[in-house]
């Protein structure tokens, strides 16, 4: 599990090189990733990967909350790059610029960071349990990431407005 500061994530990054994939396209997208975004990207024989840490971290939550909290960041203009991860319990994984100044830690627990060492599958990757999907576009075209303390403060909006944030695999009532 990947986790930066003291809580651990509920999440499992899934593993990138179990699915076969067709190597050209992959470098393709990497590359340009790169050169539109300016993203950490590499691609492998069968994923692209950005690698997460000081120029970006991932914020996972459970796959309809994910919905709500793009939802809630569009209704205020913010617009940024957020993939699907396929899986048993699929989750919603935004790409944020890190701050320093944001504490993460009075978020509910199936909010999970995903810091260094973690790298993040990027589509086109197809993973075994099914393709890595764009959950938002790349925001304005450039892919310009969320700003940490917007994404921090719409989580905590979402939790008192009484919008539970269930454990991965966990149903709850609405």
């Amino acid at each position: 599990m990947f986790g930066i500061g003291a809580a651990e994530s509920r999440y499992r990054i899934p593993d990138h090189r179990r699915a076969p994939a067709d190597e050209l396209r992959l470098r393709a997208a990497a590359a340009s990733y790169r050169s539109a975004a300016g993203w950490p990207v590499r691609a492998t024989a069968d994923a692209v990967v950005i690698a997460m840490g000081t120029e970006v971290i991932g914020v996972a939550v459970p796959s309809p909350v994910g919905t709500e909290l793009l939802a809630l960041l569009a209704l205020r203009q913010y617009h940024g790059p957020a993939v699907r991860l396929p899986g048993r319990h699929p989750a919603k994984v935004l790409l944020v610029r890190p701050d320093a100044g944001v504490s993460w830690r009075l978020l509910p627990s199936a909010v999970s960071l995903i810091g260094r060492p973690a790298e993040l599958p990027l589509p086109p990757t197809v993973l075994a349990d099914g393709p890595v999907e764009w959950a938002a576009p790349l925001g304005n075209g450039r892919g310009e990431l969320f700003p940490a303390a917007v994404v921090h403060d719409a989580l905590i909006t979402l939790a008192l407005a009484g919008r539970p944030v269930p454990a991965p695999g966990r149903r709850h009532e609405r």
